[in-house]
């Protein structure tokens, strides 16, 4: 084996992690290059055998004390020999000092464990048809109104996903609601306008994924999924579900999605102050 060179990886080379993530059938979203690169600009390495693509890790920061990891893939052609390990260790420094949270597949999670993290929760993803949301949610359910997301929301929104976070991700929210035709957010506030809740849907390379879903009630979660599936005429949905959120759980089951998958959410470090009672569905495993 040749040595590895490692180095932050350019827009074209996230776009190659994610077409290699499609590939192993994580489905990412059409525009994820743009929105996870500024989330944090450096905060992607990929590893190389002379001037060949191998391996490839996403270390994204959030704040001054929490960072991320995900988009851990070596290419098929140097799995097993040594490149995945060598960009692993150039991320793992980059997050030096920071507790480092994870959303890892079932058969890489004892490694993650020798690694020091620890099991908090699980996340289940559901998908199916989206034709069962056109009874749950009604807005007659809901109080106050539901719209576009606008730059007066950011405030309550930066303030909704640290509670459910457990930490600030401005950088990352930030992203997520700039415009895009490939991504759409809504809101619902409340008469005297307090937020009430906020969620996105994206494009995939296959059907749609809703997310961050963060909701006051279960009703007001259901009322936007209703109204950006709508919105965007998606056929299939995608939602991915902190498990101990069981109204969550129990509304993406009571709209005819289907369970495929998991994850399980560790953390590295101190484990954040997260509370899971008002989110419905996770950003993203990649950046969380």
């Amino acid at each position: 084996m040749s040595t590895p060179t490692i180095r932050p990886a350019t827009f074209a080379e996230i776009e190659l992690m994610l077409d290699w993530a499609s590939r192993e059938g994580w489905n990412p979203g059409v525009d994820d290059a743009r929105l996870f690169q500024q989330a944090d600009p450096d905060g992607f390495f990929m590893a190389f055998d002379g001037e060949q693509p191998a391996a490839a890790i996403s270390v994204v920061r959030h704040d001054e004390e929490h960072g991320f990891l995900g988009l851990y893939i070596c290419h098929p052609d140097y799995r097993g020999q040594g490149f995945g390990w060598a960009v692993w260790q150039a991320g793992m420094r980059y997050l030096e000092g920071k507790v480092i949270g994870l959303d890892g597949v079932v058969e890489q999670q004892n490694n993650y464990r020798k690694s020091g993290f620890e099991l908090a929760y699980r996340n289940i993803r559901f998908a199916g048809l989206t034709s069962g949301l056109s009874s749950v949610g009604t807005s007659e359910a809901v109080s106050g109104s539901c719209r576009a997301y606008g730059a007066e929301d950011w405030t309550a929104l930066l303030a909704m996903d640290e509670k459910a976070a457990g930490y600030r991700r401005e950088a990352l929210l930030a992203s997520w609601v700039a415009p895009s035709d490939s991504r759409h957010s809504l809101v619902c506030v409340a008469d005297d306008g307090t937020l009430q809740a906020f969620a996105t849907i994206r494009r995939c390379a296959e059907g749609y994924k809703a997310g961050p879903v963060l909701a006051r009630s279960v009703d007001h979660a259901g009322e936007l999924l209703r109204q950006l599936v709508s919105t965007t005429s998606a056929s299939t949905l995608i939602l991915d579900v902190p498990e101990p959120n069981k109204e969550g759980v129990e509304l993406a089951s009571r709209i005819g999605l289907t369970a495929v998958f998991e994850t399980a959410r560790m953390y590295k470090g101190k484990c954040p102050r997260y509370q899971l009672g008002e989110l419905f569905g996770v950003a993203s495993f990649e950046l969380g």
